[in-house]
This record gives structure tokens, C-alpha cells and sequence, in this order.
């Protein structure tokens, strides 16, 4: 089958949740024995883009920068700033929040068209859209050409139920990621469009095979995430409660902070920050213990799905692990959010005892693979 993903999001360097999860959705259709080709959306998601990286892992025919002309990128930016101002004048007018109740505000016929015609002479069996906001393109392809939306994640905060059920109704299939967002996809759609024939299922994370890190040694645990919110305001309250617990009993130990959320961090003489790495395995290369102390966001942590395959023990909230299944929950210790002594109990116990540290990985190993082939069947199943 030959397929082709359009995404807005660059793979290359991989360095946040939702370029993972495409690159392993890629890997994924390949492993399956799939052809896929790569439609790059012009957009400010490319300020790091690596161009070449992205020509040698789909090959110079397989990969596309959708070209927009210079009255195209106009236009956009006039859109997206309107819908700002118009944000802004309702905050100074205290009005309630607002959702949006056009799907394709930020996307818009014109600018899908443009991208589709990137590709138009090139025949496809399967397209895939990353994000319900550039489902419009889907509407470019026949009824024959199966259609699929990647959601990542619930906008019902952007979008009114109806303008994101209609964007989902022009796809045969809408991948959620998680339990909860696929019963909340399948409720609106029924709501607003009750005889649409689009289908919702099941696609988490894709779990790749992968040489186990070495436990051995720990220098301590490792925080892995990009500069965004959600993570700052969870490594802030790891910080703020965890961490003096931790020193408290074992002054020793070094906290590593790799990604961009790292960048505004106090310095202190027992964090390393690491900044963006080139892979998942060189965050763990010191300290082989991941933390994951998520106080905020939604979405599956795909940070935990990566350490996971690399059979990098975990501690986690209970936030951490929403919408993993609890067989997949081997290697990772679970603790009650906003505590932050059994957080820190939990964090010294798999620091300190090399055997527990060990028995975690093996465990985190075998739910690896068990995920790995039960995603690979789900994934085929829709295709």
C-alpha cells in the first residue's frame, strides 16, 4: 500500500512528543510493509527543521515540502492574526471562552488545495493528516483512497463539539491516542453527524525495538521534555517538593534535565542540564531512571512510552500514566499525585537498589514488546 502523511510537524531532530509519535507511526507502516511519502506543511514548527536527515530517511523521491507562495503564507498569517485580535478583544471584554466553531480557521480551502497539489500527480491507496485542523485535505481524494486522521490529542477546548466532528466526518478512520479521547471522538460525531460512517480506534504509541539501557550505574534520574507548559509546571513542582526530600537522605544524587525544558532552570551543583540530545537513549546514558512527575496536559506521555522501550525504569503520577493500560505498566512505579514523600521515596528506592533498578527494566522490556505487537495489529486493521 502506498501511503502519504501530511503534518506540519518535521521529524528531524527529534525533539518533542509529537514529532516521536510520527516518526514511530512512520516506522510503524514501514515495518508493516507499506510505502510512505512525507508532505512537509510550511510552518513556524520548521525553525530547527533538518532538511537532509529528512531526505535520507524517506529518500530525496519519498519526501515533499508543500510549496506555498508568498501571497499564500500572506493570507495565513492575516487569518491566524485576526483570530488573534479577535481572541485578545474578547479577554479585554471579559467575555467567556471562546471556541472556535470552524475547523479549518487556521487552514483554510485555499491553503489545503495548494498543499494537495504538491503531491496531485501521485497516486496514493492511503492518506493520513496530522491533526483534525488539516483535515480539509482529506476532501481532495476520492472515496476509493482511504483517509485517516492522526489526532494527537482532544481539541474540545479550540473547537466547538460540532466544528471538530466535522472535521473527524471527513475521514474513514480517526486515530486517538488514548481510551478516553477515542469514547469522546465517537460521542460527537454522533451527536452531530449521527449518520456519518467514520470510524474511531485505539493507535497509541508506537513502541520500537530497541537494545535495553545499562542499569548498572545510576548517577541518579533524568527529566526529558520540551519547553512547553505542562512540563514546566511539572518539573517545577519536582523541583519545589521532590527534589529537597531527595537530597534530604542521599545528597548524591544528580537530577539530568535533557530537552529545551531545561532552559530556564536555577543552576544548582546536583542538576546537569543536558539540553536537546540527538535520541531518547542518550538522556538516560548517566542516570537510567526516568521521571515522570506530570502535574498538567493531556495526551499520552510519549516520553514514558520511549524510556519504556529502552527498559529505563520509571516513576511516575498517576497523571503520568493516564490512558496506558495497566498491563503496560511494568516498569513503572506509580505514585498518588501531589505527593511528593512518596514521590521521593519511590525515586530513592529504584536509585538506590541496583536489583529492584534491574527487575523494573526487564518487566518495562516485556510490556515494550507486548504494546509493540498489539499496535502494529491495531494500526493494520485500519489501513
Amino acid at each position: 500500500m502506498r501511503v502519504v502523511i501530511f503534518t506540519k510537524i518535521p521529524l528531524f531532530p527529534t525533539n518533542g512528543g509529537n514529532r516521536a509519535r510520527i516518526l514511530t507511526l512512520v516506522n510503524a507502516l514501514k515495518a508493516l510493509g507499506h510505502t510512505v511519502s512525507f508532505v512537509l506543511i510550511p510552518s513556524k514548527q520548521m525553525g530547527d527543521f533538518d532538511e537532509s536527515s529528512h531526505i535520507t530517511f524517506f529518500g530525496r523521491d519519498e519526501f515533499v515540502i508543500a510549496k506555498l507562495t508568498k501571497f499564500d503564507i500572506f493570507l495565513k498569517n492575516v487569518n491566524i492574526v485576526s483570530h488573534i485580535l479577535a481572541h485578545w478583544v474578547r479577554q479585554k471584554l471579559r467575555r467567556p471562552h471562546h471556541r472556535h466553531d470552524n475547523v479549518d480557521y487556521i487552514f483554510p480551502r485555499f491553503l489545503a488545495r495548494r498543499v494537495f497539489l504538491s503531491v496531485k500527480e501521485r497516486s496514493f491507496d492511503c492518506v493520513i493528516v496530522e491533526y483534525v485542523h488539516y483535515s480539509h485535505i482529506l476532501d481532495f481524494y476520492p472515496p476509493e483512497t482511504r483517509k485517516i486522521i492522526d489526532t494527537h490529542d482532544s481539541f474540545m477546548l479550540e473547537f466547538t463539539d460540532r466544528a471538530e466532528a466535522e472535521g473527524f466526518t471527513r475521514a474513514d478512520v480517526v486515530m486517538a491516542i488514548q481510551n478516553k479521547e477515542k469514547l469522546l471522538f465517537e460521542r460527537i460525531i454522533q451527536e452531530n453527524f449521527p449518520t456519518s460512517k467514520t470510524r474511531t480506534a485505539l493507535i497509541g504509541h508506537f513502541i520500537e525495538p530497541s537494545a535495553a539501557c545499562d542499569l548498572t550505574h545510576t548517577d541518579g534520574a533524568t527529566f526529558l521534555g520540551s519547553n512547553f507548559p505542562a512540563n514546566r509546571l511539572s518539573l517545577d513542582w519536582f523541583l519545589n517538593e521532590v527534589f529537597p526530600k531527595i537530597l534530604l537522605k542521599r545528597p548524591d544524587f544528580v537530577l539530568m534535565i535533557a530537552g529545551t525544558v531545561g532552559v530556564n532552570v536555577t543552576p544548582h551543583p546536583s542538576i546537569r542540564i543536558l539540553g536537546t540530545v540527538p535520541t531518547v537513549r542518550d538522556a538516560f546514558t548517566s542516570a537510567p531512571i526516568l521521571i515522570n512527575p506530570i502535574v498538567s496536559g493531556t495526551g499520552l506521555k510519549i516520553k514514558l512510552m520511549d524510556a519504556i522501550s529502552l527498559g529505563v525504569p520509571v516513576v511516575s503520577t498517576m497523571k503520568g500514566v493516564e490512558g496506558i493500560e495497566p498491563d503496560f505498566l511494568g516498569g513503572v512505579v506509580v505514585v498518588p499525585d501531589s505527593d511528593s514523600a512518596a514521590f521521593a521515596e519511590a525515586t530513592l528506592r529504584v536509585y538506590s537498589d541496583a536489583a529492584y533498578r534491574t527487575s523494573l527494566g526487564e518487566r518495562a522490556l516485556a510490556a515494550g514488546r507486548s504494546m509493540q505487537e498489539g499496535q502494529l495489529a491495531a494500526l493494520q486493521a485500519v489501513l
